[in-house]
């Protein structure tokens, strides 16, 4: 029989009152053999004279890395160990197929081994304890001398025993001197109020039998079985039964009692003419017809297991009387598996089998705790799920089960949740975990699963979500750290009582809230990097959860949560959003060093930084305080890894709890303000926020290779041109400075502000950069020589016999004289009058054209044949520049452009932005974006067409290879010219189909009586 022995001896020990554990004595205890046979756990007990008992012997415990000799330590209730240490499992060591000892592990799974001691000859002395189990002696044997028993192993046919020495620590020594004994471990009990704990309100029992090879099986169906689906437990109150325990009264899933009645399944299989007992589920009212009847034999219920280690098999026992229990067992009735219980004659036994059954039929009735008929659970694997019961979801937050579906958001990871193994589920973000025991499936219901642990009609839906791998999805993830450079954002929450959306707002001491996006802070988000290597901005989340192999093994896989910290900053002036500890608001501070922060003690942390979590499209948790400062410190001390060696990562594992534990923002509308709260999953109103681009209220645009002039807002005659000087040849400006003058002086009317418009990095995002050039032609195609013009030329090719070896075909460029800062030594052509010095000595650089060809993405300045790659937008460049709003109107600007700009000896170039500034008649670079000039801007013609035929009313024009075609304008007098209003033809038109040859590139065409129209020329 299979059954663990201290099952049945304390079954027959309380069922006919034989004799009481504490009572088991010396005589009594099994040998070694006989203990493996039961199986069961027992108490190891040693003693240095001859007599063991229960009560005044010691106990073979595990005291860490040490084996000692304890004083038990037992529970007031049900006398059993309070601790797994001291009870002992003991199995059979076979060698060649013969038992040559036995093995003992202890409930926490330590097995007991010893290493030798040997003198300096060699021979065997003793042996001491090996914690790691892996000692040289682990096999045992038990013998009686003189009436003495003594617990023993042979090494080398030396017998070494084991004895009880100083400070009653147990070593194997020569002499037998400590007798040794075993006593079997008395049963745990269930009360109800631990029945109903395993559990939410409720436990389930599973009824299995062991196959040939120990393995224990469920019974794939049961006539009878009352015990299914979730059960709970009621303490009856009577005391005296059964030894002094509490017996319970047992409830299905419907509210009605489980009882055993009197009536019989009838003739049992086998040809025997034994009868059963029946089970039955009952209401009040039936409970007492069967009472009435005289057919209700036992309305209370005994679980217990057989030690503190071990939980299986589980004894059920139906209780009349302190004389009458019976325990239930599986039977087999004419070939069907029924539950009945065992009759008097043989007490607790569980074995009910035919006698002709077969080697792998039952062998006996083995109950567990678990849900009958429950779902397999490696269904689970390899996916993510959306948990939710009713009207509620799976609580992501780090003290709880269940929370109001409207409170998490299921399609990121905070709504997202792994298998992990036996009955028990991982969230993917916080790492908080939900048992859900004894799901069975709901006929008719997909994805619907009954089970103990619902929160709502005992029902729960789980509902696969995606799969797990490596992902950003969830926050705040969808630019790079480049993207961000160039983008701004407004932030707002919305008004539940009204459904407004109110955006933050600076009012000085304190952020605040404003219905009007034009008074909106405008964001930068910075990405925060740890340490110097810009791989290290992801903090790499890690989650265990269960999967298969390729063979179709269950294994430990990983998934990856990639996430964010930001520095926000307002994109204007370049405060910070920091906290104030005193007046409890947030506000907008200028940035400062470590050291000057710890003097601003209001603001209680210099690291001020945020997480964006999604809680759907558009909207976020801002977080704060995630690992923040224990982060650094966590990687400083190495108790994490601070790099992954793959990604490069800065990582944290989920039992950090690092989400449960932040705090986040949210809008206190009553105070208009915005505060702080506890906890990432505490519900708090209006802490979700939308994000929303800022792009189109940041810089002004301007239309690509259009014609524009630039002027002082406040007064608008002083307009921006190239005024000469900085190279002249033969009285031919080659290059000049930039000039900012009243062009209703007379001697400045003749001078052409008008300055061509070239596309740079960031065009048609939120901040876009443009070349400013003079002089300029646009060459549409062709094989071209874009570093030397003059190789263009038809003479040149007829001299060198065609195209210049550098010639390129069908990639337009622009040559011209480009706007740049005078700052870059690389442009000056040496040139030492490029900058201003003021009376404090203060320099200013000017700004000069300067010829350069526009290709590509590179601009090549044409007097040192250097590039500046103009594709770079994470800084700023000499050569562009953005026209920054100052007003709500959107209108006034200031010029943004490169205030330093240096190579270092590794050829990475580092930049200062700095403004054009009008100072003592010159416009200059400044780096006080407060002395920054403020300009306006006028388009000089309309914007640039890309249609090959334009119509103007009757006239049309077209543009072909070299040439215009206008139709519909005979007697007309026409003017072209380029885009920088320099004439290329003026005649009267004697025809309504006249072809005007012009060099290629953009063209103005005015035809008398209509509006100029612009045409490209290939």
């Amino acid at each position: 029989m299979n059954k663990k022995f201290s099952t049945l001896l304390a079954g027959l020990a309380l069922a006919s009152g034989l004799f009481s554990v504490n009572a088991q004595n010396e005589a009594e205890t099994p040998m070694l053999g006989k203990a493996a046979e039961n199986g069961g756990y027992y108490a190891v007990k040693f003693h240095a004279g001859d007599v063991l008992t229960w009560d005044g012997s010691w106990n073979m415990t595990v005291i860490p890395s040490t084996l000692g000799a304890a004083t038990l330590q037992l529970d007031e209730e049900t006398a059993a160990p309070k601790t797994t240490a001291s009870e002992w499992a003991v199995k059979e060591v076979k060698v060649n197929g013969a038992v040559a000892g036995y093995s003992l592990v202890n409930g926490d799974g330590v097995k007991l081994s010893f290493n030798l001691q040997k003198d300096e000859s060699g021979s065997i002395t003793g042996g001491t304890f090996a914690a790691d189990g892996k000692g040289e002696v682990y096999i045992f044997k038990m013998k009686k001398s003189s009436g003495v028993r003594y617990m023993y192993a042979v090494i080398h046919n030396t017998e070494l025993y084991v004895t009880q020495g100083t400070n009653n620590v147990l070593s194997l020594q020569m002499a037998a001197s400590t007798s040794a004994g075993l006593f079997t471990v008395p049963v745990h009990a269930y009360s109800a109020e631990e029945l109903n704990g395993i559990v939410s309100n409720g436990f389930g029992l599973q009824i299995c039998y062991q196959d040939k090879d120990n393995n224990v099986i469920e019974y794939p169906s049961i006539s009878g079985n009352p015990f299914t689906g979730i059960l709970t437990a009621v303490n009856t109150g009577t005391d005296g039964v059964l030894a002094g325990d509490t017996s319970v009264y047992l409830y299905n899933e419907d509210k009605k009692q489980i009882v055993l009645t009197k009536k019989e399944w009838g003739s049992i299989g086998g040809g025997t003419t034994q009868t059963g007992y029946t089970f039955a589920v009952v209401t009040a009212k039936e409970k007492q017809a069967l009472e009435a009847d005289g057919q209700l034999y036992a309305d209370k219920f005994k679980i217990t297991s057989p030690s503190l280690a071990g939980k299986e098999p589980l004894e059920v026992l139906a209780i009349a009387s302190a004389e009458n229990n019976k325990e239930l067992v599986v039977t087999s009735i004419e070939d069907v598996n029924r539950l009945t219980v065992a009759v008097n004659d043989k007490p607790c036994l569980a074995e009910y089998t035919k006698a002709d059954s077969k080697a792998d039929a039952p062998q006996n009735t083995w109950v567990r705790f678990g849900v009958s008929d429950q779902i397999d659970y490696a269904i689970f694997y390899d996916k993510l799920w959306n948990i939710t019961s009713g009207s509620y979801v799976a609580a992501p937050g780090c003290d709880e089960d269940w929370v109001p579906a409207a409170e998490v958001e299921l399609s990121v990871p905070e709504g997202q949740w792994l298998y992990i193994g036996g009955q028990t589920f991982k969230n993917r973000e916080s790492g908080n975990t939900i048992s859900l025991s004894g799901l069975r499936s709901v006929k008719g219901e997909a994805d619907v699963y009954l089970s103990g642990d619902a929160k709502a009609d005992g029902k729960i839906t789980i509902k696969a979500a995606g799969v797990p791998g490596d992902t950003e999805a969830g926050y705040f993830a969808a630019y790079q750290a480049n993207q961000l450079k160039q983008k701004a954002f407004n932030i707002g929450t919305v008004i539940a009582s009204t459904g407004d959306t109110v955006y933050m707002t600076n009012t000085g001491s304190k952020i605040a809230w404003t219905k009007e996006v034009a008074d909106a802070i405008q964001f930068r988000f910075t990405k925060v990097i740890f340490g110097t290597d810009p791989k290290t901005d992801v903090i790499k989340h890690y989650t265990d959860y269960l999967g298969l192999n390729k063979d179709k093994e269950a294994v430990v896989k990983i998934d990856t949560v990639n996430f964010y910290r930001y520095n926000l900053t307002e994109a204007a002036s370049g405060l910070r959003l920091a906290y104030d500890e005193i007046n409890k608001v947030y506000q907008l501070v200028k940035p400062v060093n470590d050291e000057d922060y710890e003097s601003l003690d209001h603001f209680s942390d210099k690291y001020t930084t945020v997480v964006l979590k999604s809680k759907g499209a558009d909207n976020y948790n801002i977080l704060t305080g995630i690992l923040g400062d224990a982060l650094k410190n966590i990687i400083k001390n190495a108790n994490l890894a601070e790099v992954d060696a793959k990604a490069g990562a800065a990582q944290w594992e989920t039992n950090l709890e690092a989400f449960c534990n932040s705090e986040k923002l949210y809008g206190a509308h009553n105070s208009n303000s915005l505060v702080q709260a506890d906890a990432a999953y505490n519900y708090v109103e209006n802490d979700i926020f939308v994000i929303m681009d800022a792009d189109n209220y940041m810089y002004r645009p301007v239309a690509a290779l259009d014609t524009i002039k630039i002027f002082r807002d406040k007064d608008n005659y002083y307009t921006l041109y190239e005024q000469g000087r900085l190279l002249e040849v033969n009285d031919e400006v080659k290059e000049g400075f930039l000039g900012l003058e009243h062009f209703l002086d007379p001697k400045f009317a003749e001078k052409n502000p008008a300055l061509l418009v070239d596309t740079a990095a960031g065009y048609g995002t939120w901040r876009p950069e443009y070349l400013l050039a003079v002089d300029a032609e646009v060459v549409a195609d062709g094989w071209t020589c874009p570093f030397n013009q003059e190789h263009n030329s038809q003479a040149w090719r007829e001299e060198h016999g065609g195209h210049c070896a550098d010639a390129v075909k069908d990639r337009p460029y622009v040559y011209g004289r480009y706007l740049v800062n005078l700052v870059d030594s690389v442009n000056l052509a040496n040139r030492k009058d490029c900058y201003y010095q003021d009376l404090d000595n203060t320099i200013y650089y000017r700004l000069g054209f300067v010829q350069a060809t526009h290709i590509g993405d590179s601009l090549i300045i044409a007097s040192t044949n250097d590039t500046i790659n103009l594709n770079d937008n994470t800084l700023d460049k000499v050569c562009t520049f953005a026209f920054r709003y100052t007003d709500a109107e959107r209108r006034a600007f200031r010029i943004e452009t490169a205030y330093t700009y240096d190579v270092d000896k590794d050829g990475d170039v580092k930049a200062e932005r700095g403004w054009i500034k009008y100072h003592n008649g010159i416009p200059v670079v400044t780096s006080n974006v407060s002395d920054a000039e403020v300009f306006d801007l006028e388009q000089m013609h309309v914007v640039p067409t890309a249609n090959e035929s334009i119509e103007i009313s009757e006239v049309s024009v077209v543009a072909v290879n070299g040439a215009v075609m206008i139709k519909g304008a005979a007697g007309k007098k026409v003017a072209i010219s380029n885009i920088l209003g320099q004439s290329i033809a003026t005649t009267v038109l004697t025809s309504d189909n006249e072809t005007i040859n012009v060099p290629a590139g953009i063209v103005v065409v005015s035809v008398e009586g209509a509006e100029a129209v612009k045409a490209l020329v290939k």
